[in-house]
C-alpha cells in the first residue's frame, strides 16, 4: 500500500510517529476504501469494543491492522493489533504483505475461512476466551465476537472445536473448565440441595439421636425433657453415648415428607433453558487458547491440496490384524454359544474427488467433518473399528440384520440430509454389513468375508 497514512478516531494531540497521520471525530469520516492502518484514542469515552466491532463489519476493513491510543483492560488486549508506537508502521506493513499472500475470493462469506486468513495475517495471534456471567454459554471469545459479532445461536467455543478437530486450529494452553448443561450448552446453572427421597429443596440441618433400647431415631429436640435425654417411644433414659444411644451420621431432615438422610441428592436446574440435570450428565467444556496450524495456514494461502479430514480423527482405530483377530475369535464364541452375535459393517464415501472439483478443498473438508462428527453418535462406545483399504470396517456385538438395517438408514438419512454449499451434489455412502449368523452359515472365513463386504458395497443402491 503506497499511502502509509495512520488514521485515528479522537480528539488530535502530538504524536511521535515515523508516518503521517489523519485525526478524525468519528468512524463516518474515514475512507470509504481500505486504509494502511486504523487507531481508537479509547480516552474518548466511547465504547471501543462495540465501534471496533462495526469497524470490522465493513468489508474494506475487515483486515485492516487498527492499534489503539490509552489503557487497554487486558481480556480485550487480542482484538487490536497492539499499542499504537514508533513500530505499529513495521506492523501494519508485515500485515499487509502476509494478506497478499490470500486469494480473497469468497473469503468473507465464509467464517471458518474468514478467521484462518485473519489470524494468518497476524502470524502470532491466539484466540483467547474467558468465563462470564454475561454470556448463556458461559465462555466468551472477544476477538470471535469482534470478527463475527454478538449471536446467541452462535456456539462459539463449538466452532472453535470443530477447527481443532480438522487440525486448522490447534489447542495451547489449557486455561479452565466449565461444566454445562446438556440441552443448551449454557454454563449458567443453579445448584440445589434436595430430599433424595421425594426432590423437595425444603430440608434442614437437623441433630439425631438412635435410642438403643428400642431403636427409634427421631430429632434430638424430641428426646429433650427437663435437659434430659428420654426416648419418646420407650421412656428409656438415656445417659451414656455409645452405651444407651448414639448420634446417626444422618443430619438432614426433609420438611416435606419427613426422610432424613446424610447426603442430599444435587439438583442442577439451567438458567437458559429451565431444564434439570443430574451432575453425572452435564457435558464439559475445556477452555484452551488457540492457534493457527500449518495445515489452517495452507488452506488460508489456497495451497493446500490434499484432503486431511479422515475418520481416523475421530474414531480410535485398532490394527486390521488385530480387528481381524477378534472376528476370528468371536465367531468361535458365537458357534459355541447360541445367544451371542455380532455383525461387521463396512463404509466408503465414494464420491470424495468429485467434491474436491466442485466444492474445493475447504468446503469439502467442512462436509466430512459434519458427516463425521454425527457418524460418530451412531455407534456405541462397544462398537470397534478398522480401517482397510479406502473403507471402513465396524464390529458391532449383538447386533443382528434388523439392528443394522436401522444403522444404514440412519447414516444414510444424515449423509443425504447434508448442505453442499447450495451445491445440487450429496455425499454419498455406500455401505454393507454381513451377520455372525451368516459367516457361520455359510462357513465363510475371515478372508471371505471381506471379499465378501466388498461387493455388497459396490452393489449398494
Amino acid at each position: 500500500m503506497d499511502d502509509q497514512i495512520v488514521w485515528i478516531i479522537g480528539s488530535p494531540k502530538e504524536l511521535d510517529l515515523p508516518c503521517p497521520v489523519r485525526w478524525v471525530s468519528s468512524d463516518k469520516e474515514l475512507p470509504e476504501k481500505a486504509c494502511f492502518a486504523l487507531a481508537l484514542d479509547l480516552n474518548l469515552g466511547h465504547n471501543y469494543f462495540e465501534l471496533l466491532a462495526i469497524l470490522r463489519q465493513r468489508k474494506p476493513y475487515r483486515f485492516t491492522p487498527i492499534f489503539y491510543l490509552g489503557q487497554l483492560e487486558e481480556d480485550d488486549a487480542g482484538i487490536f493489533d497492539g499499542q499504537l508506537g514508533k513500530d505499529s508502521p513495521g506492523i501494519a506493513l508485515a500485515i499487509h504483505e502476509r494478506l497478499s499472500l490470500i486469494p480473497l475470493t469468497g473469503l468473507l462469506e465464509d467464517q471458518e475461512l474468514f478467521l484462518l486468513s485473519y489470524l494468518f495475517t497476524r502470524s502470532n495471534l491466539v484466540i483467547h476466551g474467558y468465563l462470564t456471567p454475561h454470556s448463556a454459554k458461559g465462555i466468551y471469545f472477544p476477538l470471535l465476537q469482534v470478527l463475527f459479532g454478538e449471536s446467541n445461536s452462535f456456539d462459539e467455543w463449538s466452532f472453535l472445536q470443530n477447527l481443532v478437530s480438522r487440525d486448522l486450529l490447534s489447542q495451547e494452553k489449557l486455561v479452565d473448565e466449565i461444566q454445562t448443561c446438556p440441552s443448551c450448552h449454557s454454563g449458567l446453572l443453579n445448584y440445589k440441595n434436595a430430599c433424595p427421597n421425594c426432590h423437595s429443596i425444603n430440608i434442614q440441618v437437623q441433630q439425631f439421636i438412635h435410642c438403643f433400647s428400642c431403636g427409634n431415631i427421631e430429632p434430638s429436640s424430641e428426646f429433650l425433657r427437663q435437659e434430659r435425654l428420654i426416648c419418646p417411644r420407650c421412656n428409656a433414659k438415656l445417659r451414656h453415648i455409645g452405651m444407651d444411644y448414639d448420634k446417626p451420621l444422618e443430619d438432614k431432615l426433609c420438611n416435606q415428607c419427613g426422610f432424613y438422610f446424610l447426603d442430599a441428592e444435587i439438583i442442577i436446574i439451567c438458567i437458559n433453558c429451565s431444564k434439570n440435570t443430574r451432575p453425572e450428565n452435564l457435558v464439559s467444556r475445556r477452555l484452551y487458547t488457540y492457534k493457527l496450524t500449518k495445515h489452517g495456514e495452507f488452506l488460508a494461502r489456497g495451497i493446500e491440496k490434499k484432503l486431511q479430514t479422515r475418520f481416523s480423527n475421530f474414531f480410535e482405530f485398532i490394527e486390521f490384524d488385530i480387528f481381524f483377530a477378534i472376528i476370528k475369535w468371536q465367531l468361535k464364541l458365537t458357534m459355541r454359544y447360541k445367544n451371542l452375535h455380532f455383525s461387521v459393517l463396512a463404509l466408503k464415501i465414494v464420491n470424495e474427488e468429485e467434491l474436491l472439483d466442485e466444492l474445493g478443498l475447504f468446503h469439502t473438508e467442512k462436509v466430512l467433518t459434519e458427516f463425521y462428527e454425527r457418524l460418530r453418535y451412531v455407534f456405541r462406545d462397544s462398537d470397534l473399528a478398522s480401517h482397510g483399504e479406502n473403507f471402513v470396517l465396524f464390529f458391532l456385538p449383538m447386533t443382528d440384520d434388523e439392528g443394522c438395517e436401522v444403522l444404514l438408514k440412519r447414516i444414510q438419512a444424515f449423509s443425504e440430509e447434508q448442505q453442499l454449499n447450495k451445491s445440487e451434489k450429496k455425499l454419498i455412502v455406500h455401505m454393507g454389513f454381513i451377520t455372525s449368523g451368516e459367516i457361520n452359515k455359510s462357513k465363510q472365513d475371515a478372508e471371505y468375508m471381506i471379499a465378501n463386504l466388498h461387493s455388497r458395497i459396490d452393489r449398494y443402491e
